[in-house]
């Protein structure tokens, strides 16, 4: 095979605040997996995202969210060890990701639910639907259908649903 014929893996690096708002709802959940595996990816850990989900799941006020996405999680996700990792360049790349530096592309999923709806693999009514499961749990903005129907503005943007 010549390897330009090879298909790109897409690392999703998946964050503490994705992971608790996907373990809110199944269809969520079910919505970003679908998305990782159309777009030939692979979702990875690091491995002090699951430190603080498990340091969260010890706090009264997020216990219940945390241990949903600590439940969730299951033996067969790959990890990334940070033993060896230089914290300040962890830093870096999360700087580098939040600015959109090219290459890198902070992804809400908010904004999830809007691609999947311009690529017609969700409606409108669905991605409302998730949007408001999520603004009732604290966890984003709610969006109407028009919103998920409509340009992106500041959408997927730190700050921003």
């Amino acid at each position: 095979m010549n390897p330009s014929d090879a298909r790109r893996t897409v690392i999703w690096f998946m964050d503490t605040a994705s992971l608790i708002s996907m373990a809110i709802d199944p269809r969520i959940e079910a919505a970003v997996h679908d998305e990782v595996r159309a777009n030939g990816g692979k979702m990875v850990l690091i491995d002090i995202v699951k430190e603080e989900l498990e340091h969260r799941a010890c706090q009264p006020d997020t216990a219940v969210p945390a241990s949903a996405a600590l439940a969730s999680l299951g033996p067969n996700w790959p990890w990334l060890s940070t033993e060896w990792v230089d914290i300040d360049a962890v830093r870096t790349i999360q700087l580098d990701v939040a600015d959109g530096v090219p290459g890198l592309k902070p992804l809400t999923l908010h904004r999830l639910f809007h691609d999947r709806v311009r690529r017609r693999t969700m409606s409108a009514a669905e991605a409302a639907g998730l949007s408001a499961i999520l603004e009732k749990a604290s966890r984003g903005r709610n969006m109407t259908e028009s919103d998920f129907l409509g340009p992106l503005k500041r959408l997927g943007r730190p700050g921003w649903p």
